[in-house]
């Protein structure tokens, strides 16, 4: 591999893709592509790069000049592994030592990362400034609860740590049983977050300091869970038995909208809750405080299922938002 990259002098971006399950990338062809200047930006699909530890030389990383990075598994990898009477932690071991290799010498130049929560190097990443970083995206789920802490020491003075960041998303499931995970911890004090434009948080904590940023050119916001709230639902064991799914309330909701300062220039909205009694003042919040609003999603979960679903109220109320042209709602009936 690698003598067909010659071949094209302009290429910017290769994507290593895979069926879901193991499929290892060796880092022999890592290094072949990132030996080409013009390349800048490589993405991993549903396999791993398997970097041997002992073979590889750290002066070789640094010298990359990579800015774009994504390591993307399969989001049920862990079923996978499951019924095929595997161990998933060995993978989880070969990953999380190959991006502690690659990761922190990239925080010079990098635009882009989006990382497994399970194995992305974020004691490492916490060691240095990300000066260009425009887009950081966590998915996956922590481990143990003491994992918990790694993301709000990595965002640590996020304003300076991360000056360029217009998207962040955390789409992170905690161990079931421990509660929300923090993404900023609940500080005294505000964040002034002007340059972010889009914000995408699972499972928030309302006194976490992220739902209380001021971010006044914010025109993306998603409260949602993950994986979907349905999976656990229809599958409480088989699937995600280990995982926590503390979506929040209609009420909860209403408390970080009114908590963050995101400006009338929101444009796209999404929001997961389980319905309360202050869902009706939520949707008034909604439909009210943010004009410039072009797409809502709503995921709507009853805490009892013979409760009926209001949904031509819900219907009625979203019909007079004024610039409203997308509408995705699961109203689980």
């Amino acid at each position: 591999f690698g003598w067909e990259l010659d071949f094209f002098p302009y290429l910017v971006s290769i994507r290593f893709a895979a069926q879901p399950g193991y499929c290892p990338v060796p880092w022999r062809a890592f290094k072949t592509c990132i030996a080409h200047p013009n390349i800048s930006s490589i993405r991993f699909l549903h396999c791993l790069l398997v970097v041997d530890i002992d073979g590889v030389s750290e002066e070789e990383i640094p010298s990359t000049t990579l800015t774009d990075l994504s390591c993307i598994p399969y989001v049920w990898r862990d079923v996978l592994y499951f019924f095929d009477r595997g161990d998933v932690s060995s993978e989880h071991v070969s990953e999380a030592e190959s991006l502690m290799l690659l990761v922190p010498p990239m925080s010079r130049l990098a635009r882009h990362l989006d990382l497994p929560l399970e194995t992305a190097p974020l004691r490492q990443m916490a060691a240095h400034l990300w000066p260009a970083l425009r887009e950081l995206h966590l998915s996956g789920r922590y481990l143990s609860p003491d994992q918990m802490g790694y993301l709000p020491a990595m965002l640590l003075n996020l304003p300076d740590r991360l000056p360029s960041l217009l998207h962040l998303s955390i789409l992170a499931s905690p161990p079931a049983g421990v509660g929300r995970a923090p993404v900023l911890g609940r500080l005294s004090s505000r964040i002034h977050f002007s340059q972010v434009r889009s914000l995408v948080l699972s499972y928030p904590d309302p006194d976490d300091a992220i739902c209380s940023i001021q971010a006044p050119n914010l025109i993306h916001l998603s409260l949602r869970d993950w994986p979907r709230y349905y999976y656990p639902l229809y599958f409480p064991d088989a699937l995600t038995s280990h995982m926590g799914c503390p979506i929040l309330s209609s009420t909860e909701c209403l408390l970080i909208l009114k908590r963050m300062s995101a400006s009338t220039r929101l444009e796209r909205l999404e929001l997961v809750y389980e319905a309360d009694d202050a869902e009706n003042d939520l949707l008034c919040h909604i439909t009210s405080a943010y004009p410039h609003i072009w797409s809502v999603e709503l995921h709507r979960y009853r805490k009892e299922s013979n409760v009926a679903v209001p949904y031509e109220q819900i219907a009625q109320r979203l019909a007079t938002m004024k610039w409203l042209q997308r509408v995705r709602l699961n109203l689980d009936f």
